[in-house]
């Protein structure tokens, strides 16, 4: 059980709440900072993909305890902020990481109700208190030691902000500017996310529970829950032809672990010195998938061979779920430029796969492949 304290300044919980010092369990997200290392030329060649979702869940109960009915006060506050980020990374000569490409980041939900008693004046609801949502754009570092990458990022320009509100019985929710998402992002993180250079794919998590009395009238439990799913890859469709960290429209999402991993890879392994294909080779390809809310699905395609990028540029892709022994078709999506897909689904419970077919793009073959298979729960 470690300790971390929100950012200082910021206001917590609707202004209800003072900053907290949260008791937090972290699964595999603790390490120690990495020193500044160079960077091997190797390493230089891959090109990680880079996808966090997260959930940060505020719940507020108060009563004053009155004895007198008309005096008796107590109320039920909830909230729930969801956010997501998607980008590239690259490191440089000096081990340091540098995005490659866009970095996107966004809200998935926020939502605030309250409701409760107000002595003498009654019942009193806000179902759904209007909240609105800033647009932001992820900030990345990270800084390589040789052997582990420990990622940073935070949600800064992320807020979230309310007017009055009025809830009847005389009872107002009170307007503010809060910063829970990335507040809650950075709780997780303080400690950098550990990125295996040795790894194909990571799946880190990070599940903190807070809950504790604020005084003899008031309880508060404040939940982070964040995931990220990391796949190395190849950075070009040659090796003789390096890129590097800023040639952002060239590179191609190619994962390729030559070294064994704790992590299951749904990629086959390289050899660690890959060498240029042939014009009628086929480039070898994995699929990544992530399932978030209710239901989202985004994922990439990528290379485990050095072969066309093509293979994984505007390809399709084909979302399935599991009936009995079975796979039904769901949905069939197009990757972007770099290979990311997304799509909303029916909100089934169920076990989920993508798949990408084998198909043609222009003289490349690009080989079939299924991703790790994903569990959706209500």
């Amino acid at each position: 059980m470690e300790s971390f304290i929100p950012h200082a300044g910021r206001t917590s919980f609707r202004r209800l709440l003072p900053l907290i010092v949260s008791t937090c369990l972290v699964t595999g997200m603790l390490v120690p900072l990495a020193l500044a290392s160079s960077s091997s030329s190797a390493d230089q060649q891959y090109l990680w993909v880079v996808h966090l979702t997260g959930k940060n869940t505020r719940s507020h109960q108060f009563d004053n305890k009155a004895d007198n009915p008309d005096d008796h006060v107590h109320w039920t506050d909830d909230q729930d902020y969801e956010g997501h980020a998607q980008f590239q990374f690259q490191l440089d000569s000096s081990g340091a990481v540098q995005t490659v490409g866009s970095v996107t980041g966004a809200y998935d939900a926020a939502s605030w109700s309250i409701r409760g008693h107000n002595g003498d004046k009654g019942d009193f609801s806000c179902d759904s208190v209007p909240l609105t949502t800033t647009s932001f754009t992820p900030q990345v570092s990270g800084q390589s030691d040789g052997s582990t990458i420990t990622l940073h990022v935070s949600f800064a320009g992320a807020s979230e902000s309310n007017e009055d509100t009025d809830c009847g019985a005389e009872f107002t929710a009170r307007a503010g500017t809060t910063f829970n998402l990335d507040d809650s992002l950075q709780r997780c993180e303080t400690h950098g996310i550990p990125v295996s250079l040795a790894a194909g794919q990571v799946n880190e998590s990070c599940l903190k529970d807070d809950p504790r009395p604020e005084d003899q009238n008031t309880q508060r439990d404040i939940t982070d829950n964040w995931s990220i799913n990391v796949m190395r890859t190849l950075a070009n469709s040659s090796p003789s032809g390096s890129s590097s960290a800023s040639s952002s429209s060239s590179a191609s999402a190619v994962p390729s672990p030559s070294q064994s991993s704790s992590m299951s890879s749904p990629a086959p392994n390289p050899s660690p010195s890959p060498s240029p294909s042939s014009g009628a080779s086929t480039t070898k390809r994995a699929v990544l998938l992530v399932l978030r809310k209710h239901l989202k699905a985004t994922g990439a395609v990528a290379m485990t061979s050095w072969g066309a990028k093509e293979c994984v540029q505007e390809v399709p892709v084909d979302i399935e779920r599991q009936r009995g022994s079975n796979w039904i078709h769901v949905k069939s999506l197009t990757t972007d430029s770099v290979g990311f897909f997304s799509a909303n689904l029916l909100d089934v419970p169920a076990t989920y796969r993508a798949v990408a077919p084998k198909t043609k793009k222009g003289d490349a073959t690009c080989a079939a492949a299924t991703s790790n298979t994903k569990k959706h729960k209500h």
